[in-house]
């Protein structure tokens, strides 16, 4: 048979109660009784309740009495623990929801935040249940006698754990639903009045090559950038030039006053690849010396990133999720054909950067240096405050530059009308075995001569050529005017095409390629020239 003791603290207070009838005792001694049993002491807390009890009974108090004050003492002691795990789950939620919520975007997701050690400020990724609960596998705290959970268990479980409805972009706190999750994060310095008169100098003169008109649309879109962060940019800046001439300069001041909604891209597959998470956040996106190569496929996507009110946005193992579509593109590159352009194109503003500064380090320290001592926070001011009330974004200026891209892009068949414009006449590739050459702008010429001509010079520029359908449409399409007669010559009755005057037909192509008569100026005065050598490959995509 097993014998029951009690401690010499418990019968010092025994022996108390029984001389003194100081009832205050009872509840130390319950507190006991309670403790025993919580450690499983049964027969133990047994025998202290009854010796409990016949040290009350000297005095007149019945065993109802203590009874009643350990079923107290127990609902207390539960009360107290209950606070107390209350407190360390508080701890969690709270520590947790610094950098944690969960977002429904058709799956269950846990956000985590994080800083932008490159660009300052806050960034943030979406993951699932699974690689949150891993990330803190190791962390566990007491949550009650003998049990411990993980912090991420805790604060999945918890109400109060912080969730979102979805993910939205909304530069205006104000308005922006609490109920969503903002990826808006601010500017990265506060705007102060102030000078930055050397980079809006350096940016009418270099990127903008002295052009009043191309310095003020620029400057009305980057103030539209900084004044609607929120709005698609509906026109990209594309900046072209080799190295050293002050791109960089360019986009230096604009990455810094967003901070974590900067994003460098140095390809096109990190701009239109499949698994484009990290561009979730990026108002402003810089591609960095960007290669097209040609890669047709790719246009329609390049057209909506850059015009298109939603986006889609998918990370790899994750849902895909749209998003509202907030980006401002410039891509910046040394290559004569950065991107596909399409005759009418009103998606870029293009511009060729002077190499007047080129390497010139004393030049571009200036500017840096303005930039540390205010200039980030003047710029942001100027911008903010830049009228733009009047500005239509895709009033794009016409400049050669464009139109240099443009050539690269169309068609072989767009490229030989070009050319026969410049000259003035159809006849630029025939051998010219029988008759003279042609050289005056024709009122009527046969189809089969002018796609004889066509082939000839297509081989001429070591290019393949594509069929006479496709020349007459695109001869319809540039010169719109253009007639179709049939005439009785040597017993034949030859398809004739009736072309307007050589400067009405010069105005339709400017007006399809929304351009000015600069593009008819010879070598070295309207800047087509340069493309003349480049190998066009075989660009027949033809209608």
């Amino acid at each position: 048979m097993t014998t029951q003791t009690i401690s010499s603290e418990d019968g010092r207070l025994l022996t108390d109660l029984f001389t003194s009838g100081n009832m205050n005792l009872v509840d130390k001694i319950a507190e006991r009784v309670v403790s025993l049993r919580k450690k499983k002491q049964v027969n133990d807390s047994i025998n202290l309740e009854i010796k409990l009890i016949n040290a009350v009974k000297a005095h007149g108090v019945g065993p109802a009495h203590v009874k009643k004050v350990i079923k107290q003492v127990e609902s207390q002691k539960k009360e107290d623990e209950r606070q107390e795990i209350e407190v360390v789950i508080d701890g969690v939620v709270t520590e947790l929801n610094q950098t944690h919520a969960v977002v429904a975007v058709g799956k269950f997701y846990v956000l985590t935040e994080h800083e932008d050690r490159k660009f300052g400020g806050t960034t943030c990724y979406l993951e699932s249940k699974q690689s949150f609960r891993d990330m803190y596998q190791n962390q566990t705290v007491d949550v009650g006698e003998n049990k411990r959970m993980t912090k991420a268990d805790i604060w999945l479980g918890s109400l109060n754990r912080r969730e979102f409805k979805g993910i939205e972009f909304n530069p205006d706190l104000e308005a922006a639903d609490p109920d969503y999750y903002n990826l808006w994060r601010g500017f990265a310095v506060k705007p102060v009045q102030g000078s930055c008169e050397k980079y809006l100098a350096f940016m009418k003169e270099i990127i903008c090559g002295g052009d009043v008109v191309s310095y003020s649309y620029l400057l009305c879109w980057m103030a539209t950038l900084i004044q609607h962060p929120e709005r698609v940019g509906m026109v990209a800046i594309l900046l072209m030039g080799g190295q050293g001439i002050g791109k960089g300069t360019f986009i230096y001041p604009l990455a810094k006053l967003l901070g974590g909604h900067f994003v460098p891209l140095s390809s096109l597959g990190q701009l239109l690849g499949k698994f484009n998470a990290h561009l979730k956040h990026g108002v402003l996106i810089h591609g960095n010396e960007s290669l097209w190569g040609g890669d047709m496929k790719k246009i329609g996507d390049l057209k909506a990133m850059i015009t298109e009110i939603d986006k889609a946005i998918e990370g790899k193992g994750q849902n895909l999720i749209i998003v509202s579509n907030f980006t401002h593109l410039i891509l910046s590159s040394n290559d004569p054909w950065p991107v596909h352009l399409d005759s009418d194109d009103r998606r870029f503003f293009v511009r060729q950067v002077s190499p007047e500064r080129k390497n010139n380090k004393e030049y571009f320290k200036e500017i840096y240096k303005e930039f540390e001592n205010g200039g980030l926070e003047a710029l942001l001011y100027q911008l903010l405050h830049t009228d733009i009330s009047k500005f239509d974004v895709t009033e794009i200026p016409h400049n050669i530059e464009s139109f240099g891209v443009k050539i690269l892009s169309i068609p072989t068949t767009e490229r030989y009308i070009f050319e026969c414009l410049k000259a003035g006449h159809f006849d630029i590739g025939r051998e010219h075995e029988y008759d003279p050459p042609l050289c005056e702008w024709p009122t009527e010429r046969s189809k089969s001569f002018i796609f004889t001509d066509y082939k000839c010079w297509c081989s001429g520029e070591g290019i393949k050529h594509t069929t006479s359908e496709f020349l007459g449409k695109a001869l319809k399409k540039l010169l719109p005017t253009l007639g179709e007669v049939r005439r009785h010559y040597r017993g034949k009755r030859p398809t004739m095409y009736v072309f307007p005057a050589l400067g009405t037909a010069r105005e339709q192509f400017e007006k399809e390629f929304k351009a000015d008569s600069s593009i008819w100026k010879e070598d070295g005065q309207g800047g087509h020239s340069e493309y003349s050598n480049i190998n066009i490959k075989d660009n027949n995509n033809e209608y």
